[in-house]
């Protein structure tokens, strides 16, 4: 007869918490960056893959033949306002400005810690603009703002070292 406490203990342990993909946002510059952690105060943050797709049946098939072709990720966040925050900081920076085009180019690092070791963890390096969808929210309800990173191009893959809160970025590897 098979362990089923052994197999069920596996299942469990194979699971990875949401906490442990960590999103940081680039609040310096390209070459001195300074990465804060983002997502306080958001119960979601989901990179919707938005999969590019062309579809084609001709006169012999009864069956269509989809290939998808491309990408189109973006990152949707809907979070509580509050000043000490400083991903928020900087992002009410290109609210307040309505920043476009290239005032609104950022960067994040999605850093898998559920797939590293010690202060070491697979991580991608993604550029992005940042789309201001909704600031406000209801009369009972906390100061809500909405934003979304649309990604832009292809991540730069690397590892992260995260060491007393301090975060670094090493493309390859």
């Amino acid at each position: 007869m098979a362990d089923i406490t052994k197999s069920a203990q596996t299942d469990v342990e194979s699971k990875a918490k949401r906490s442990l993909w960590q999103t940081f946002l680039n609040t310096g510059t390209s070459s001195s960056p300074t990465w804060v952690r983002e997502g306080r105060f958001a119960a979601d943050m989901t990179v919707q893959m938005n999969p590019q797709t062309t579809t084609s049946q001709d006169v012999t098939q009864d069956t269509a033949e989809t290939e998808i072709t491309g990408y189109q990720p973006n990152m949707p966040v809907s979070k509580t306002v509050s000043k000490s925050d400083p991903a928020f900081s900087f992002i009410d920076k290109i609210r307040r400005s309505r920043s476009i085009l290239s005032e609104a180019h950022a960067q994040i690092l999605n850093v898998d810690v559920f797939n590293g070791t010690g202060s070491s963890y697979p991580a991608e390096l993604q550029n992005v603009s940042i789309q201001i969808d909704s600031f406000g929210g209801t009369s009972s309800d906390p100061l809500t703002i909405s934003y979304t990173y649309n990604y832009r191009g292809d991540p730069v893959q690397g590892t992260a070292t995260i060491t007393d809160g301090s975060v670094s970025f090493t493309a390859g590897g």
